[in-house]
């Protein structure tokens, strides 16, 4: 029966990534279909669509050569992780093993993996020697893009592939490209793509022990709001020093503070791109975002509702809080039923598989029904792919090999993935997986966070966490500014 039940949940979700990753980029507000209007739009679907044809790809030989990805092997979770695998019976491994195969067998190439601590660290070096022998580099975001403005990246567009495609990105292109130049760009070949997107896992236990609203039933009306979350927040109480029940464990920070994450699910950009340059707009809005940090911070000062990571892992707790850092722990402690809500990415779920009670997921709250989309930030240390500027680069035959290698991911590797998701808990509704849809389609990729662009990050941090985004604004414009500045003229350079 666990067999049945998974292959059932592996057909619904390779067709709900497809169906919903094609989405990418649109506007206007999201709905959310019940479980019951999924099944019936499946079955419709199924007898009314003539079965889905590949799409048309360029025609190649490429002579058994080695096509190689150099890729990060340190920071945990943020590791290369699925690139080559072996056939174990692991339904990723297995689906990245079929995805590398038809890879090869349609090339007529072999897929090789170069591991580095840090190969951003080595690219100018390799460049200068005439050794690149690799053909693209997945690294941090925000350790690579310093590769940019020394000119050591080639963009995208030098592929010729169309990257409207739904196994590209193109949220990660709206975003970090830079004089209609693309240096970083997402892929479906890594499950970076999914595995760096920050929304809330819910215990459904204690929304129902509290007898707190549906959050499922928010989604669906379109009142999953900053209101919503923080009156749900209030309607958890636990005694200050003790274990018990909390709304949420907090995690503090500029690069992954909930609040940051937050802050960007309600709308708010502080920077952009316009054409050659990064222009920050933070002046304008103080007295916007101040407004919103005083409305988290109403409740999440409150330690009857919201303890921080670090508080929660000082509790000493036989079979709760478990884990080799305080972010393992912590989540640990949600698998024990002791938070309402805890922040993270799909990776999480790999320890929830033992959780006593059921788990939900949701979308980053809006600031209110009149925000037309969610928005998700992105964590800027996960991986993103990037091309060494090295003449010796067949840029032909790397399109052709990174678009079919997408599109392979898409059908094999990425419904693996979220299968994880969904099959290593009892989730079985489809809401969950729609909810993970959603949070792909409307990623945001801060400019300024992944190419470490001044002191913005730590300005809005000090914001929240002092008196107030003014003050601290006062203090750390000056060199903002005169880092953006320096970062829109090496740009420049780069056209010399």
């Amino acid at each position: 029966m666990k067999k049945i039940t998974a292959l059932i949940l592996a057909s619904v979700m390779l067709l709900s990534a497809l169906a919903l990753l094609a989405s990418c980029g649109e506007t206007g507000k999201t709905e959310v279909t019940t479980v019951a209007e999924a099944e019936t739009e499946k079955t419709t679907t199924a007898e009314t669509e003539p079965a889905e044809t590949e799409p048309t790809f360029p025609v190649a030989d490429y002579g058994q050569q080695t096509f190689t990805v150099y890729a990060r092997t340190s920071g945990g979770s943020y590791e290369a992780k699925y690139m080559i695998t072996e056939e174990d019976g692991d339904v990723v491994n297995d689906a990245t093993f079929k995805r590398n195969c038809m890879v090869e067998d349609k090339y007529n190439v072999k897929i090789g993996l170069k591991e580095a601590e840090a190969p951003s660290g080595t690219i100018a070096k390799d460049i200068s020697a005439g050794s690149i022998d690799y053909d693209i580099i997945l690294e941090r975001r925000n350790s690579i893009s310093q590769s940019v403005i020394k000119g050591n990246l080639m963009p995208f567009e030098a592929l010729g592939v169309d990257f409207d495609n739904d196994w590209w990105d193109s949220n990660s292109k709206r975003d970090l490209s830079i004089d209609g130049k693309t240096f970083l760009m997402q892929n479906s070949v890594s499950v970076a793509r999914l595995a760096g997107i920050r929304f809330f896992y819910f215990n459904k236990q204690i929304v129902e022990d509290y007898k707190l609203v549906d959050p499922y039933e928010c989604l669906k009306k379109d009142t999953w709001t900053l209101d919503t979350f923080l009156e749900m927040c209030k309607g958890v109480t636990c005694t200050v020093g003790t274990l018990g029940t909390y709304a949420l464990v907090l995690e503090m920070g500029s690069s992954n503070g909930v609040y940051m994450h937050m802050l960007v699910g309600s709308g708010i950009r502080y920077t952009k791109v316009d054409g050659d340059e990064v222009v920050v707009d933070v002046d304008s809005q103080i007295e916007k975002i101040d407004s919103f940090f005083d409305s988290l911070r109403s409740v999440f000062s409150d330690k009857t509702h919201v303890i921080t990571m670090d508080e929660a892992v000082e509790y000493d707790v036989e079979g709760a809080g478990q884990g080799s850092n305080k972010y393992e722990k912590s989540r640990d402690l949600f698998a024990q039923g002791h938070f309402l809500f805890t922040q993270s990415s799909i990776t999480a779920s790999t320890q929830f598989t033992e959780m006593k009670d059921d788990f939900g997921c949701m979308p980053n709250p809006k600031l209110n029904s009149d925000q037309a989309e969610y928005a998700h930030k992105c964590d800027p240390y996960t991986l993103i792919f990037a091309i060494p500027n090295d003449k010796g680069i067949n840029t032909e035959r790397l399109g052709v090999i990174m678009d079919y290698w997408g599109y392979a991911s898409l059908k094999t590797t990425v419904p693996a993935y979220y299968d994880i998701t969904i099959k290593t808990k009892r989730v079985q509704e489809a809401t969950a997986s729609e909810v993970i849809d959603l949070t792909v389609r409307t990623a945001y990729y801060e400019f300024t966070d992944v190419f470490k662009i001044g002191n913005i990050s730590t300005a809005l941090d000090s914001g929240y966490k002092g008196t107030g985004l003014a003050s601290s604004w006062k203090t750390y414009q000056a060199s903002i500014n005169a880092q953006v500045k320096a970062f829109n003229k090496s740009i420049a350079k780069l056209e010399d």
